[in-house]
This record gives structure tokens, sequence and C-alpha cells, in this order.
């Protein structure tokens, strides 16, 4: 069974970053204009939160329904098949459909006519390499795989926090009496980062993106001390979903601004080269994210393992966890949450790019496009330059388009 979950994981993550790449690329190429390009990217990723937190709370309730005993879970009991059933067919209908139907329904505004080109090992490690010579890019990484990783290992945090440190504790709302589980710290997580949705993008607009991401990030990073402070012998069960909540504040600004961000990574490129490699940087911008999300959940295991966690052997009857390992737990989400976001936080200073100077590169980029970039005075030179040398680094050579091409 292990052997099948992992193959079949290996597949679907295989199927799930051929799908990402060419989506994380419409982030940045679906309109040739910021502003709409921002309206854009907004708007999915409200309905992206909402899914994320749907995926994550009904898979959920319909596992306990299906390992409580009757009366303990919020659904009725289900069976074995039945709860394969659901996963399985629901989900996938769910998961695949949208894409499926996304795919033929998108079309491009214009069809390609650069020539097909035979793969070149060369060139494919130099195309996949190039991103990271871009500074814009390697500070939006930074902000993007410390935030989403962060998020990776506090979804599987949840788990054993509610389960093992919270264990045995109930939460009475609206006269129900629910046992403590993860859906109680990620639920009023997600509500919170949906909520502050319009606040980051008031925000947004208002000042600048970097301003707009790091906005809420002391909420997710008091949040995470607090939780890891908190004990169950004092605390008040109904702490933990209102921390949770304030922790969803800065989640939405950390979820949210980096997919706007990573198209002004590509423009900065387009700016800076003459060419606008998207694919390149949604490929690494997926490679990376796969990377970092790996690493995180996975350190999980390598800290609790050897500090002495027992896992469960199928059985009903619960394990107790040691002290040190209840320990372990709080410190884990203290500590990941702080470190990560700091992180992230300090990417986010580093990050230059703001509207001002979007206007301008746009203003080169038309000209390139025109054919007319050879024909700037030289002050704009000078300000190209400069540009060129704060948003992306060294000098470079930039791809001069004639008026032919």
């Amino acid at each position: 069974m292990i052997a099948y979950l992992v193959v079949m994981y290996l597949v679907w993550n295989t199927i799930s970053t051929i799908s990402q790449v060419p989506y994380c690329s419409l982030a940045g190429d679906i309109s040739p204009s910021f502003q709409a390009r921002n309206d854009a990217n907004t708007i999915k990723l409200v309905f992206s939160a909402a899914g994320a937190g749907l995926a994550y709370i009904i898979p959920l309730l319909v596992l306990e329904a299906y390992t409580l005993p009757a009366g303990e879970a919020l659904l009725p009991s289900i069976n074995a098949y039945e709860f394969w059933i659901i996963i399985t067919v629901v989900f996938g209908v769910l998961f695949g459909g949208g894409l499926i139907i996304s795919a033929f329904k998108v079309k491009e505004r214009i069809k390609p006519t650069t020539p097909k080109e035979k793969f070149n090992f060369k060139q494919f490690v130099k195309g996949y390499s190039g991103p990271f010579k871009n500074k814009s890019f390697r500070w939006h990484i930074g902000m993007y795989a410390s935030s989403f990783a962060c998020a990776d290992m506090l979804s599987a945090l949840a788990v054993y926090y509610a389960t093992d440190v919270w264990h045995g504790y109930t939460l009475a709302i609206g006269g129900f009496e629910i046992n403590f589980s993860s859906m109680l710290i990620v639920a009023p997580l997600m509500v919170a980062a949906v909520v502050a949705f319009p606040i980051v993008r008031y925000a947004m607009n208002k000042k600048t993106k970097q301003f707009a991401f790091r906005i809420g990030l002391p909420f997710y990073i008091v949040g995470g001390i607090l939780l890891a402070v908190m004990d169950p012998s004092w605390t008040p069960p109904i702490l933990v979903p209102i921390i949770a909540f304030l922790m969803g504040l800065g989640f939405g600004g950390a979820q949210m601004m980096p997919w706007i961000i990573f198209a002004d990574t590509v423009d900065v490129a387009e700016f800076a080269t003459g060419e606008r490699p998207t694919a390149s940087y949604s490929g690494m911008m997926t490679l990376v994210r796969k990377v970092a999300g790996a690493l995180s959940v996975g350190m999980i295991g390598w800290i609790l393992d050897p500090i002495g966690y027992i896992e469960s052997n199928g059985a009903t009857d619960y394990i107790v966890q040691s002290d040190k390992v209840l320990l372990a737990i709080r410190l884990l989400m203290g500590i990941s949450i702080a470190s990560l976001i700091a992180v992230s936080l300090f990417s986010s200073f580093k990050f230059k790019v703001n509207n001002k100077k979007l206007e301008r590169m746009r203003y080169f980029i038309d000209l390139n496009r025109e054919g007319k970039l050879g024909d700037i005075t030289e002050e704009e030179k000078a300000e190209r330059d400069a540009l060129i040398k704060e948003l992306y680094g060294n000098k470079v050579e930039t791809h001069i388009l004639t008026k032919e091409e």
C-alpha cells in the first residue's frame, strides 16, 4: 500500500507540474497591462483560497465521519467504501474537471510565429538557470518559497497540534460540543485569508505590493508564537481558532501577493534582456515551490521521530505522546512560522519594483517592441541602465528588436 501510494503521488505531482507551469505563466501573460493583471490575479486568488479551504476541510469532515464513532462526527458515519468513493470520485472530478474545461476554452491572443526547435540540453539548463540572474526574481522567490513553505508546515503541524497537544478537549460552538481537530485551526485561518484579500488589495493600490505583502505578517508571527506558548492546562480552547483567525489576516497577503508580483519579475526580465521567458520563470517558481514544500513537511517527521513520536498502528485507541514530544510540536509550530515568515519579511524589503518603475519599464519595453529602443536619448539610456542595475542586477546585453522584427 505504501509503495502504491508513493507511485500514485509521484504520478499526481508530475501531472500537477505539467498543468502548473502554464497556469503560473498565465499570471504574467494574461494581459500586457499590469493593472489588468492585478485584477485578474486577485479574482483568481479569491477562488483559489476558497477552493483550498474547502479541499482541506471537506476531506477532514469525511475522514472523521469514517473514523470516529457514530455521533461524534459532524457528518453521518460512513464505511470505507463510501469514504474512498467520495474522496476519489468527487475530488477527482473537481480537481480535473476545471482544468479540462479551461484547456479547451482558454485561447492564445496570437498564434506563435517562432519555429519549433529541437531539444538542446545545454540550452535547457541555461534557460532554467536564467531566471536566477534576475535580482527581483530571487527576492520574489524568497518571499514566495518561505511563505508557502510556512503554510505547508502549518497545515501539517495543525494535525499534530490538534490531535496530540489538544487531545481530549472540546469546543462548544452554537450548543454543539466539537472535538478538537485541525479544522479549528485551518478553517478560521482560511476564512480570515479571504477576508484579508480586499484589505491587501487596497493596501497594494495605496502603497506598494511589497507593503501589501508584509502588512499582516506581524499577525502571522505573533499568532504562531502564541500557539507555541499556550498550554491546554491553562488556555481556554476558544483562543486557538481566534488566534488562527488573526494569523489568517497575515496569511492572506502572504498567499496573494507572490502571484501578483511574479508577473512584475517577468517584466523586469523583458525590460533588461529584451526577451520574455515567462515559461522558464514559471517553471522555476513551480520547482522551488515543490522543493520547499517537500523539505518543510519532511522536516516535521525528521525532527519528531528521533524525539520519540509514536505513530498510530491503525488501532482505534489513541496513543498518548510524551511531554517532550508535545513540547516539540508546540515549539515547531512557533519557530517554523516565526523563522520562515521572517525570511519573507526580509525579502519583501529587498524587492524594489513598484508601480512607478513598472510604468517606466513598460515605456522602454514598448519602445523595444516597436523597434525604437536604439533611438532613445543619452538621458534615457542612463535611466534605463540604472533601473536594470537596481532591479535585474549587473548591466546585461539587451536584445534590441529591429523594426522588421
